[in-house]
């Protein structure tokens, strides 16, 4: 870091459910990535106070005021979009919004480029998401005028330690790590909200004996693979060749589980994403049908 360098640019959204946050920690579901970020405002809202005397400013304090994310994205998909809002999704993929929705605490991370090539990497620990309002616009004989989604995140401190934020530069000479390592999204920063450089470990062995099969019941699977010891989550993904989605958390002490809920006698790819311990990591790819 020789100098100061500008940043050009912003992109690697994810974000990370607060599964649980007690003065011993905070745990975090696996993050997920939200393509087609646009523009990233942070905004602390500083609130100043000064104390005057002898004739002049005496004494001055700054403290941060409502802490907020403002986010627009090219959109966002219906289960992301449900997932962020506390939102009903039917099984036709309708989202229901009414009086009852309650936005559960996320954090959210993502990077932005520097002139020099270099990243800084962010993530704002914890929060929850707000609606904000929606325009819709006739294309007009000009041409087209691209329509984005926009959605703030209100910080709040992690009963844990306080904190609000975690940042990072690439080229900060204080640590060791590559770009690539930063950037890796298994083991490095967008790995966990909880990510540290003292705590990276590229020696990790992630799951590799999961195994799906059939359930009894339509709808079902079941999962069988090795406690993955020491983890702080694992979670559960199912794809059917596109996006993976978060469908369960476990503890370090499982190693089964029953998904339900599937579409009957039809094919699906699972796999476990582990944060922490010596398992960390993605798993192996497992394929099953669920009951029919």
């Amino acid at each position: 870091m020789s100098k100061p360098r500008p940043r050009i640019g912003v992109d690697q959204l994810y974000y990370a459910k607060v599964l649980s946050d007690t003065p011993e920690g905070t745990v975090y579901s696996a993050p997920v990535w939200m393509q087609g970020v646009n523009t990233v405002g942070y905004n602390p809202n500083t609130q100043n106070g000064s104390y005057d005397a002898d004739d002049g400013t005496y004494e001055s304090y700054a403290a941060d005021g409502e802490v907020q994310t403002t986010i627009t994205v090219a959109d966002l998909l219906p289960a992301i979009y449900a997932d962020l809002l506390g939102l009903q999704r039917d099984a036709n993929g309708m989202v229901i919004e009414g009086e009852a929705d309650n936005a559960p605490e996320v954090a959210i991370g993502f990077r932005s480029q520097k002139s020099n090539g270099e990243y800084r990497f962010i993530w704002v620990l914890k929060g929850k998401f707000s609606k904000q309002q929606e325009d819709y616009n006739t294309k007009g004989g000009s041409g087209v005028t691209y329509q984005g989604k926009t959605i703030m995140h209100t910080a709040l401190k992690r009963i844990s330690d306080g904190e609000r934020r975690h940042i990072l530069d690439s080229d900060d000479p204080l640590h060791t790590l590559t770009l690539a390592q930063l950037s890796d999204p298994v083991n490095g920063w967008f790995s966990s909200p909880n990510f540290t450089v003292a705590g990276y470990n590229n020696t990790v062995t992630p799951v590799s004996d999961l195994v799906a099969s059939a359930g009894s019941a339509a709808g079902e699977i079941t999962l069988a693979w090795t406690a993955a010891t020491g983890a702080s989550n694992v979670a559960i993904q199912v794809s059917q060749g596109s996006d993976w989605i978060t469908v369960d958390n476990k503890t370090a002490s499982d190693s089964a589980a029953t998904l339900t809920g599937l579409q009957a006698g039809k094919d699906y790819l699972v796999r476990l994403y582990v944060t922490g311990g010596t398992k960390a990591g993605v798993s192996n790819v497992s394929a099953a049908k669920a009951g029919a």
